[in-house]
């Protein structure tokens, strides 16, 4: 039976979501697609609550998009998280977002049956505390998504960007999120395996640049009123966004007026990343993760490639440095790489089913059977063959000579019977040189057994009729 799988990216500033649908034999053909909100690629992690707090008036970008006011602005809740507790107003604010998660991706018109059919997969963030991933599934099979499981976000990023095949080497992830920048160094075999050396996540992070963008734009997030402030971040974040891909397109400066707020943005490049902005930022950016490298002893010269990921990975600042590192074609930036490790998560589950060794099925009537080694087989089948053989020559050769002759004959089409149905092979399979010796040992032990009790039945029959 298909699979679906439901992958979520619970970022502080976005959350993603993608579905899958994974079918056992033809782990392959798997393409996740991101579900929409509204027609936008994520749903932004914001809510406004209504006054009675046990619904929202608007949620995702609706909510930032919201007039604010004093009355209001403690009704608005941004950066949620699955660590929220469910029994205060954060976490009540968290649970009705997933709740959103659920109503949009239909997991409420399952039958018990079709959710028999679902698993959830939830990102965790690289260098998260290990009892993180225990925390957060059970947070979200108490509001009922089905058969949560959660998934490292650095295999999930190298998933996202080799699937269906990871060359074997090491990599250098680099997640550029919002609250923080992760790292991590993963090494990867001939089979996919990957192991994860070395993680670490500190500053800067996207609400960085928030913070200094605001503070050059002239904007005093401090002072002003709370529904103002609430305001000022919306707009900034969107701001930002737009700055970032306009330097992509290679354009300098950038201007951007917003109605609401009246503001009105303008910024260079140049201005971005002097120091009087960001560039402090960018060099802290820089200068933290050559510390990692060199406290792992990584030799960016060794390395197969650095994997970037993350929404901060769009300021052409994180891709120039990482192509001064390594070659560019060792460089992986995809045109989304907010989506990746969303876009990861089903792909790793696909990887895992094929790594997975197939089963094969029991007999039905010896539904106990225990596998044996063919090694120990060869020696089993070659004593005790051989010494049952020669023990029931020489047993029929002392009563009748041709009950001797055809009772070992028919022993001895037995074994070599049970040697082709049974042990060739297993024992081939594992060692050719091993069926090679046990084959002219099974045909010969009995035929030459059989010969000698002939001939002595014969001796022992002429000296007594000689003897008469």
């Amino acid at each position: 039976m298909d699979t679906i799988l439901l992958g979520i990216d619970f970022g502080s500033e976005h959350i993603r979501v993608t579905e899958a649908r994974l079918d056992p034999s033809a782990p392959l053909a798997l393409h996740p697609e991101i579900i929409e909100f509204d027609g936008q690629p994520s749903l932004r992690n914001a809510i406004l609550l209504n006054p009675n707090r046990a619904d929202y008036t608007a949620i995702g970008q609706d909510a930032l998009s919201t007039s604010y006011s004093s009355d209001t602005s403690d009704l608005m809740f941004q950066s949620l998280s699955l660590e929220d507790h469910p029994t205060d107003q954060r976490g009540q604010a968290t649970d009705l977002v997933l709740e959103e998660i659920r109503r949009i991706v239909g997991l409420d018109r399952l039958s018990a049956k079709e959710r028999e059919a679902w698993r959830t997969l939830i990102a965790l963030p690289i260098s998260a505390p290990d009892e993180t991933g225990q925390r957060w599934t059970e947070r979200l099979a108490q509001v009922d998504f089905p058969t949560p499981q959660a998934i490292d976000s650095a295999q999930a990023i190298l998933w996202g960007y080799f699937y269906p095949s990871i060359p074997p080497g090491t990599y250098l992830i680099v997640d550029c999120g919002a609250r923080a920048t992760r790292l991590a160094i993963c090494q990867t075999d001939q089979k996919g395996r990957i192991q994860v050396k070395a993680t670490r996540s500190g500053r800067p992070g996207g609400r960085d640049f928030d913070r200094v963008l605001l503070e050059h734009l002239g904007q005093d997030q401090e002072s002003a009123a709370a529904g103002r402030r609430l305001a000022l971040q919306g707009v900034i974040q969107d701001f930002k966004q737009r700055f970032a891909h306009s330097l992509i397109e290679g354009k300098d400066r950038f201007r951007y007026y917003d109605r609401p707020t009246g503001l009105d943005l303008a910024l260079s490049r140049d201005d971005f990343e002097s120091q009087t902005v960001a560039g402090g930022l960018i060099t802290e950016f820089r200068h933290t993760i050559q510390q990692f490298m060199i406290e792992n002893d990584v030799n960016p010269a060794t390395l197969s490639g650095i994997l970037l990921a993350g929404g901060g990975a769009h300021w052409p600042f994180v891709s120039e440095w990482a192509r001064q590192v390594v070659p560019p074609d060792r460089v992986y930036l995809d045109e989304y790489p907010e989506n990746i490790i969303a876009l990861g998560l089903p792909f790793l589950v696909s990887a895992s089913v094929r790594q997975q060794p197939q089963a094969t099925p029991a007999s039905p009537s010896s539904p106990n059977v225990r596998s044996i080694s063919p090694a120990k087989a060869f020696w089993l089948e070659f004593v005790g063959g051989l010494l049952g053989v020669l023990g029931l020559g020489w047993f029929f050769e002392v009563r009748n000579v041709p009950i001797s002759c055809l009772g070992l004959l028919g022993w001895w089409g037995v074994l070599a019977i049970a040697l082709v149905g049974l042990s060739v092979l297993s024992v081939a399979r594992s060692n050719a040189i091993l069926l090679l010796i046990l084959i002219p040992i099974w045909i010969l032990g009995p035929l030459l057994s059989a010969i000698a009790a002939h001939r002595s039945a014969t001796r022992r029959r002429s000296r007594t009729g000689g003897g008469q």
